[in-house]
């Protein structure tokens, strides 16, 4: 986990520390600064954004008051700034539609009111403070917790990826919960990284995919005792959740250090929604790795699941996380589905960060033709980093992978 950007506005957009007396880029009104040089600093970053969210603002305004509304209209201004840029926008640059500096009752962008204790939530006015008090009390400390991950990460170079780690041979089940299960990773340089609040949390998130994919192995049996059926594991998925917050290596490693006798790994990332095409090898260097002569690769192919499916070796597992089906593309899901049901002993693994997310995306595989080696539930292994939530209306901190459930070709 390597130094980050991010986007708040209650923090300097340089050096992202928070204030109740920024300044605001003239031009966009939207990114702030706590002085001069550090806006002089980051001008030649901002300056095409800017001249295009200082147009598009002109001729395109919020005027409803519903959730509803809110969110359709900041998706419609992400698409428009990404096409009037002509590139992708960046992690921050996203941020920046997602979470504008907005009035969390009317949605109204004349505010003078944050919170300074999460400086996550901004008002018009006392009275919609007062009025928004009690709902936003639930959610302030987490918020608070999100900002300062991000500054942490943004400040210092977690090393975790580059560290070796190993398990101890007296377990033979993954502990039932993730905190156990991070505190008993041993890594090489006997340091126990979980020993701060802060930092168990980001290696939950940091682990998060690798324990939900061995969890679904020993759910099916795949893997009991630590040893499994087979000796290559193949898995595909069809959404770029894994792929965006999956460290590949760690997940290699997890896998071969905790199944005696798994040989090599194969996954299969197949999405529309991917940028490029690649393949990744990987060469892990410890000793019993190199011992049983471990071989794993992931292969990113940008496409419908349902074209190649029949092109790439069958599954052993199918893993799809947050969310698991989208509402979008249901004429091309309804010629997946099948195609994900179509292997008899290949378990699907679904995660949600909603237990109504999660339900939507099981309702798609209808009875009889599937069985339930887990129903819909929360998370055991469930990622514990907060995570804003830019959808209005719903609770503002979510987290990955909090609902799941494990389904099977009946």
């Amino acid at each position: 986990m390597s130094a980050m950007s991010f986007f708040y506005f209650s923090v300097c957009h340089v050096c992202k520390i928070e204030s109740a007396t920024l300044k605001k880029c003239s031009k966009c009104k939207l990114v702030h600064y706590c002085s001069q040089e550090h806006q002089r600093q980051d001008w030649q970053a901002h300056k095409d954004l800017c001249k295009v969210i200082t147009d598009t603002s002109t001729r395109f305004r919020f005027t409803g008051r519903s959730p509803t509304a809110f969110n359709r209209f900041k998706i419609v201004t992400g698409v428009l700034w990404h096409f009037e840029l002509g590139r992708d926008l960046n992690v921050s640059e996203h941020e920046m539609w997602m979470y504008p500096k907005v009035c969390a009752v009317c949605y109204k962008g004349l505010v003078n009111i944050v919170c300074t204790k999460c400086w996550s939530v901004v008002y018009c006015s006392e009275t919609h403070r007062m009025l928004h008090e009690t709902q936003h009390k639930e959610f302030c400390s987490k918020l608070k917790l999100c900002l300062k991950i991000h500054q942490v990460m943004f400040n210092e170079e977690r090393e975790w990826e580059r560290l070796s780690f190993d398990f101890d041979d007296s377990v033979l089940e993954l502990p039932d919960n993730i905190c156990d299960v991070v505190r008993m990773i041993k890594f090489k340089n006997d340091v126990d990284y979980w020993k701060k609040a802060l930092d168990l949390i980001l290696m939950t998130e940091f682990f998060c995919s690798a324990v939900n994919v061995v969890y679904a192995l020993e759910m099916c049996k795949f893997v009991e005792r630590r040893i499994a059926i087979k000796t290559k594991l193949v898995i595909h998925t069809t959404t770029t959740e894994i792929s965006e917050n999956t460290s590949w290596g760690v997940l290699m490693e997890f896998l071969s250090h905790w199944i005696y006798n798994l040989e090599g790994v194969k996954i299969y990332v197949v999405s529309t929604a991917l940028h490029k095409e690649r393949r990744l090898s990987f060469s892990l260097n410890c000793g019993a790795c190199r011992e049983k002569r471990f071989n794993s690769s992931v292969m990113f192919i940008k496409a419908e699941y349902h074209e190649v499916v029949g092109t790439i070796p069958c599954p052993d597992l199918i893993v799809m996380f947050n969310p698991c089906l989208p509402d979008v593309g249901l004429v091309e899901w309804s010629e997946t589905v099948p195609k994900l049901l179509a292997y008899q002993n290949a378990p699907i693994i679904l995660t949600s960060y909603t237990m109504e997310e999660l339900q939507k995306s099981v309702g798609k595989f209808p009875p009889p033709w599937i069985k339930s080696y887990v129903k819909p539930q929360e998370n055991l292994y469930s990622s514990l980093r907060p995570v804003r939530n830019s959808e209005e209306g719903s609770d503002p901190v979510i987290y990955r992978n909090n609902f799941v459930s494990i389904i099977a070709k009946n």
